[in-house]
């Protein structure tokens, strides 16, 4: 069971309907029921990077799945948004986990993500030449995320969904998740998103798809960061999440890497630069994540509560 009379117990992904369960353990049960909670999560990311095509990806890992899940459907294009659904039959649920940035730019999947990260966030200054390569439909992932999850949907009608991810694939996972009343009506409800490192994407939900997420989304979003992961970091100073804020580190000071890339955060230094760079690939690159999710559990506030750390 995930709870007791007694307290938290370990969840142990038994048969129960829904994800209600999982939910209430990531808001509140102690460091071990978390991370048994979460691990799987972080698990499908991960995969999403080293089984899909791209600079990450590992033969290995090309059909790999999560222990107790069964992986049923993979969107893989040359260039383009990458998703994987993974099943699991006993509890009746499922994970749609969406890939973050290729970051390698001299192939198609790193230039496509490139193009799809500008077009998405509403980046300013002239897109690089190699995007003409690419039409407007390849660049948009967000259509593309809400194509994929629509095709789970129909494909398993009864099935309990949640949406993870990391960077640009935790957005993708939380403006699914908010537009899945409006334009995932199959279900008729929010559907779950838990995010690692996500960036802001409030306004590239209302710039794309119209439309703020529901006074409902606050119970169903969860973002987890390292409280030193300047993407995150930056959308906790732009009031770009929803949700709950879980981060790690909070109390901790400054890694040397982070300390003047959160200085100029702090001054209102807008999106982050070059300065943030080494900090970027210390607490923001997924590997991080899979070392953070097996230690204590992070200390979560309302997104509206959330600031940056003092250190």
């Amino acid at each position: 069971m995930l709870s007791s009379a007694m307290g938290w117990e370990m969840p142990d992904w038994e048969p129960l309907t829904g994800w209600a369960p999982v939910l209430a353990c990531l808001r509140e049960c102690p460091d071990a029921a978390w991370r048994a909670a979460a691990l799987p999560l972080s698990q499908m990311a991960a995969l999403t990077y080293t089984s899909t095509r791209g600079s990450y990806f590992n033969a290995s890992s090309a059909n790999e799945s999560v222990e107790g899940w069964e992986r049923v459907q993979t969107a893989d294009p040359p260039a383009g948004m990458r998703a994987i659904f993974f099943e699991q039959h006993a509890s009746s649920r499922g994970v749609v986990a969406f890939r973050g940035t290729d970051l390698d730019r001299t192939t198609p999947s790193g230039q496509a993500d490139a193009c799809a990260d500008r077009l998405l966030f509403g980046e300013s200054g002239e897109f690089p030449a190699f995007c003409e390569q690419f039409t407007t439909s390849t660049l948009d992932y967000y259509g593309q995320a809400v194509d994929f999850v629509s095709g789970v949907m129909k494909l398993r009608p009864n099935t309990s969904l949640l949406f993870t991810g990391h960077s640009l694939g935790a957005a993708l996972a939380m403006m699914v998740s908010a537009a899945s009343p409006a334009k995932l009506a199959v279900r008729g409800t929010l559907t779950p998103a838990v995010g690692f490192g996500t960036p802001s994407w409030l306004q590239p939900l209302k710039r794309r798809a119209g439309f703020s997420p529901s006074p409902a989304a606050a119970g169903a979003m969860f973002a987890v960061a390292d409280a030193y992961d300047p993407v995150e970091a930056e959308a906790v100073l732009g009031h770009g999440l929803v949700g709950q804020v879980c981060r790690w580190g909070m109390h901790k000071p400054a890694p040397p890497s982070c300390k003047a890339c959160f200085t100029t955060l702090r001054r209102g230094g807008g999106r982050i630069g070059a300065i943030c760079e080494a900090c970027f690939r210390e607490r923001h690159v997924f590997a991080h994540y899979i070392a953070d999710v097996r230690g204590p559990r992070p200390e979560c506030v309302n997104a509206s509560d959330a600031k940056l750390p003092a250190g």
